[in-house]
Order: C-alpha cells, then structure tokens, then sequence
C-alpha cells in the first residue's frame, strides 16, 4: 500500500516499496492528503501489475473468450487500476480481446412490431433489405428516407451525402437567404 508525505513546501510525494525491495517515491501533483492518497495507490497498482501479472495470465483469459470487462470486474477491480487504465495496459502489452459481438449469447432478431416492407417477395425489416440488396446505405438512413416519404429503391439507390457537400448546401442556402434579405 502507498503512503504519501509532504515536502518542505508544495504537493504530497507518493511512496511505496516494489518488489525488488528498493524504495520509490513521486511528486502526485496533489495538495490534498486524501486525493494524493488515492492517487499514489493507483500509481502503485498501475506499476505492479504487471510485476504481479505476467502478461501470459491475460493472453490466455483472453483465448478463454473472457471480455475485458468481466476480467477487470473480477481480477483487478479492488486495485485501484479504473477500467480505462486496464484496458490501455492491455493494449500496450499487445494483449488482444475477441470482438465484443463474439461475447452475446443470441442473434439480434427484429421486434414483433418492426415496420415491414415488400422486397423480392416477402415482408422484411429494413436491415434485412439493406443486407440482402448489398447496399452501402445504412438501415437507419434509409428508415429516415422512408418515414420522410422516399421510394423504397431511391432510397437504397442514392448514396449519402458528404460532409463537404452538405457543407455547400448550407452555404448556398445561407447565401440566397442573405441574397433576399437585402
């Protein structure tokens, strides 16, 4: 456990033993005894775990197809190492977790109340269109295009829109609104 003490003048000093035996000791930055505290422990939990984990431990609860989560949850959570920090000493160590779709247990299937469309023959969602006709417009913007009143074919037809010319489209239509005003 890391102890903090204060110097002459200015913020706490972080200490803490490793496990070689030799002393280390830090500037926190903190002029709080309570905040230097909490942050000297989670400089010491940051710099021991990997003293206190190999790296092989979480490349194989890695293969095991255990999430990130669940492993900070149940290894690491009470050592004053936050979520983010984990996962960012993960990624340094190289340490790759499956995807986060291998981790749910069913398929996504539609709501019984989804809004059903005619396409090739059958009554489908608009994701189950989408996929079965290749195309590059995503489901929620051709579900836009439909409420708005678009043909279901116009709407996987006409790809989206750039930032750029959206950008243009907007100016010119501030313009011809300054045009008028005049």
């Amino acid at each position: 456990m890391a102890t903090v003490i204060h110097k002459s003048a200015g913020s706490f000093y972080a200490r803490w033993y490793r496990r070689n035996g030799t002393l280390h000791e830090e500037a926190t930055g903190i002029y709080e005894r309570e905040a230097a505290l909490l942050e000297a422990n989670r400089r010491e939990a940051r710099e021991r775990f990997w003293e206190e984990n190999e790296a092989g431990v979480w490349a194989a609860l890695a293969a095991l197809d255990l999430s990130p989560r669940f492993c900070h949850k149940v290894f690491t959570h009470r050592a004053h190492i936050t979520f983010s920090a984990f996962r960012a000493l993960l990624q340094t160590a190289q340490i790759k977790f499956a995807a986060p779709g291998r981790w749910r247990d069913r398929v996504k299937r539609p709501a019984p109340t989804a809004r059903r469309f005619a396409y090739r023959g059958a009554q489908r969602t608009v994701p189950e269109i989408v996929e079965l006709s290749g195309s590059k417009v995503p489901a929620s913007a051709v579900r836009w295009r439909l409420y708005k009143g678009w043909d279901l074919a116009k709407a996987l037809r006409v790809p989206l829109m750039t930032r750029r010319e959206v950008a243009s489209l907007g100016a010119r239509a501030a313009n011809e609104k300054r045009r008028k005003e005049r």
